[in-house]
């Protein structure tokens, strides 16, 4: 499965999951709307690719260190429950994902052995 489409893939469920879009998230704006669902993006790119901070800022329009710092704010957010909520909904929606293009990579590979 292509990398490209599996970062796109989280920012989808985080936007669906704040009711925003990848359009919003990247905007300058310093309102929660639109933070809170960037820093969330940001913990679950770092989480659940490859990608260095410097290339999840380009994803986000952001740079490197607004990233880094993200990161750390984010942590402190997990204290709201509303933001906990979220962020469990997400990680259960990509544990999901990630198990099942796990099997399927394994069935492919038995299938060509």
């Amino acid at each position: 499965m292509n990398y490209i489409s599996e970062h796109y893939k989280i920012i989808d469920i985080v936007c669906e999951i704040y009711g925003t879009s990848y359009r919003k998230i990247i905007t300058q704006s310093k309102r929660r709307e639109y933070t809170y669902p960037r820093y969330t993006c940001i913990h679950f790119l770092r989480k659940y690719t490859n990608l260095t901070t410097t290339k999840i800022g380009l994803l986000l329009g952001r740079g490197h260190s607004a990233v880094v710092i993200a990161g750390k704010v984010y942590e402190d957010l997990l204290l709201i429950d509303i933001i906990k909520k979220k962020h469990n909904e997400i990680e259960n929606r990509l544990t999901v994902r990630n198990i099942q293009y796990n099997t399927d990579c394994l069935i492919d590979e038995y299938e060509n052995w």
